[in-house]
Formats: C-alpha cells, structure tokens, sequence
C-alpha cells in the first residue's frame, strides 16, 4: 500500500477531499490529522510532535501544502523530518497566498508593515526558496486534485526511471571485472556507477579501474572523482590518474587543479600518491606545478625526493633543474614540520620553564 501524507495548517481541509480522491485513484492511503489518521501513542509521554514525527517516517510521500497559513508542527517537525528521511516530498501554495508572500517580501524589513501571522508565512516560504532551495508549486482553488495528480504522476515516473538506471548499472557491474566488454553506451553507466556517492564504495573503485582500463574518462569525470568525499574513490582516482586522464600534452590547469585537491584534503596518504603519478604524466609540468604542494607531511617529502632522483635522467632543461633544486630543499626544509609538532615542542618548552 502506497501512503501519502498531507502536511499543513488546519485550512488544508479546503484541499482535503481533492487529495483524498487523488491518492485513493493512486491506490494509495490517505493520511492527515483531519481525519485523525496519524501514528499515534496515547500515554504519559504522547505529544503532537511526536505523533507527527512517527507518522512522517512511515509516510512514501509527504505533501505539503500552505493555503493561507503555515503551522509550526507542520514546517518545523514534519518537514524537517521528511526532509532528513529522505521521503519524497512535494509542495504545494495556493496562488493568492504566493503572491501576497512575493509582495509582503518587499515589506518584511518595517516591523510594523507585517502582522506576525503573515511575517511567519514570509519567514517560512522564503526558508524553502532561499535556504533550502526547495521548489514550490501553485495551485488554483478548485484545480489543486490536477496539479497533484501531475506531481505524483511525475514522482512514479522518477521513481521507474531510478529503478531503471539500478537495473542498467546491476548488469553494468557485472562487467567491471572485464572492462573490454563494455559498450558505449555501458561505459556511460559505469562513469555513472563511479561518481555515485550512495553506490558501494567497492563498485565505486571497479568502476573506476574499467574507466581507467578503457581510458573513457572526460576531464570533467576526472574532476568529478579527484574532489569525491569518499576517501577510498579519491585514492583510486589518483593512483589511476595516467589512464584516467588523457589529455595530450597535459594541461597545467588540471595539474593545478591535482594539487589543490591533495592540499585540501586531510588524508596525507593523497600527496603521496599524487606525486608519482604526476611525475609520470609529464615530468617538467609535474614539477612546476609541486611547487604549490603543501610538504608538511614527511612522507610526502621522502616520496618527492625519491622520485624525483629516479627521473633523473629527464632533467635536462636549465629551467627544471632550478625548479626540481627548489623541491629539493623544500624537502629538507625542516620548517616543514607538521604543525602538531611545533605546538607540542612548544607546550613541552613552556612546561620545563615554569619554576617549580
């Protein structure tokens, strides 16, 4: 059974038998606390919030809809936590009420040119446009059961194409242990399965090794999966990055852009792969561009000196031999220390002056 929510202040009654009708053409279940249909717990500890809270969670879909007022469990418990849920939401405005809120917008400023009853609607629309950028669809009295039964028809055909793409990329995975037998058009689905971030994070990296294989990557996919949050996918990425990015002579825009990923990120185990994979694309470019990197790390500067000194042999221009002696003693820089060292010599510093 498919269960539907209707969200909002007590004039929702105005809409209530358009939504019923709608979601019951649906196959679906109609909830609201009009009607008293609601998860609900009387006891000690019962509360509106609460109900309100529990019925969200068990809801497929969340319809909210402001007619001329907002309510605060409404927007304040409901919506928020459908929105942390992840649910399907949609949300309604009566069109009157929208355009009286776009003209109140421009008076929100004067204390007194709005009552508090209608500052709380401009309050809360202008939340769901501006801070959480939510879209807002308006109605007409007496056509609200068309506009919903647009929106829901809109859902059920997200939610096949969703169920669609999940099929695609199961049969996509299949392949990803060979990647020679990957189509185009799999190819698309495998970039897809890649920059997932909700997808596992092992058919995340096979993804990214058949991209790799198949040098089918673009540089924005490149860009894509350097800067992921996923620690795991940017490792890969940048261990693989000779096959992923293919760009010929390399750019310095993008080795640029390698450097500040490594730099941003608080995982020291990224320079360290990034320097060798660099040096590997094109040397010269590779070692201008270190120049940005951030050596704090010991690790980072060991590496760089070593691989620096097994590519000795490309070292031929006056140029690069000035930039690759100015790595070098960046490496040696003992100023380089990890910050957490300075501060704790210091603390140990302050503890064997203080008198006894």
């Amino acid at each position: 059974m498919l269960d539907i929510m209707l969200c909002g202040a007590s004039d929702i009654d105005q809409v209530r038998r358009e939504f019923d009708e709608v979601v019951q053409a649906f196959g679906g279940q109609s909830w609201h606390y009009i009607s008293g249909q609601i998860s609900h717990d009387n006891s000690l500890t019962s509360s509106w919030v609460n109900n309100s809270r529990a019925t969200v969670l068990n809801m497929d879909i969340c319809v909210f809809v402001v007619v001329e007022r907002v309510g605060d469990i409404t927007w304040q418990t409901e919506f928020r936590e459908a929105l942390g849920a992840g649910k399907a939401i949609r949300i309604f405005c009566r069109e009157d009420t929208y355009r009286e809120y776009l003209t109140l917008r421009r008076l929100v400023s004067d204390p007194n040119a709005i009552s508090p009853e209608r500052r709380k609607l401009v309050d809360t629309i202008s939340e769901l446009e501006f801070d959480r950028y939510q879209t807002i669809v308006p109605y007409q009295p007496g056509f609200f059961r068309d506009v919903l039964r647009m929106q829901l028809a809109m859902l059920f055909s997200d939610a096949l194409h969703a169920t669609e793409s999940r099929a695609q990329h199961s049969a996509v995975e299949a392949l990803l242990s060979e990647p020679g037998r990957l189509s185009s058009a799999e190819l698309s689905s495998v970039a897809e399965i890649a920059t997932d971030e909700f997808a596992s994070k092992t058919a995340r990296k096979r993804a990214i090794l058949a991209l790799a294989a198949r040098q089918a990557a673009d540089d924005d996919l490149v860009r894509q999966l350097t800067q992921s949050p996923e620690q795991g996918v940017q490792r890969v990425s940048i261990e693989n990055i000779a096959r992923l990015y293919r760009t010929r002579p390399a750019e310095a825009e993008m080795f640029d852009h390698l450097v500040s990923v490594a730099n941003e990120s608080g995982d020291t185990g990224l320079a360290r792969r990034l320097i060798p994979a660099m040096l590997g694309i094109d040397f010269p470019l590779a070692v201008g561009a270190l120049a940005s990197l951030e050596l704090t790390d010991i690790g980072a500067r060991r590496r760089l000196a070593q691989e620096l000194e097994n590519r000795e042999q490309l070292i031929e221009h006056r140029r690069v031999r000035l930039d690759v002696v100015s790595l070098l003693r960046r490496c040696l820089d003992a100023s380089q220390e990890a910050d957490w060292k300075a501060r704790c010599r210091a603390f140990a510093d302050r503890l064997t002056d203080q008198p006894q």
